[in-house]
């Protein structure tokens, strides 16, 4: 009885402990900004996709950056490529404008929506 008690403990010891290290495979460093030097990164794990009514698809994710160590939503449209985030100011550009594949925002929206 022992053996087996020890032995549970140990697997359920070794899984988890496993589990940090499997989310931290989800986090990915995405850009680093010119201005500021910021290195924004964001958590591939918890996106969710969705269309709204008029056939656009987005994507829900969290971010954060090496001088903002908390998690905060953000949205990114897939087509046009925007991005929006609340908590860095950052809204939607009016029209179809495409955020250019060189601007933190527009590889940020690139890598929420095709990572």
């Amino acid at each position: 009885m022992k053996r087996l008690l020890i032995g549970t403990a140990f697997a359920a010891f070794s899984v988890l402990s496993l589990a940090p290290i499997a989310t931290a495979e989800r986090l990915v460093s995405v850009v680093t900004s010119d201005y500021d030097g910021r290195t924004y990164q964001i958590d591939l794990e918890n996106r969710k996709e969705y269309m709204n009514k008029s056939g656009w698809r987005h994507v829900l994710f969290k971010i954060s950056s090496d001088q903002d160590r908390n998690w905060h939503w953000a949205i990114a449209s897939c087509s046009p490529y925007q991005v929006y985030v609340t908590a860095y100011n950052w809204g939607w550009e009016t029209g179809m404008t495409n955020l250019s594949s060189n601007t933190v925002g527009g590889k940020l929206a690139r890598a929420a929506c095709n990572w």
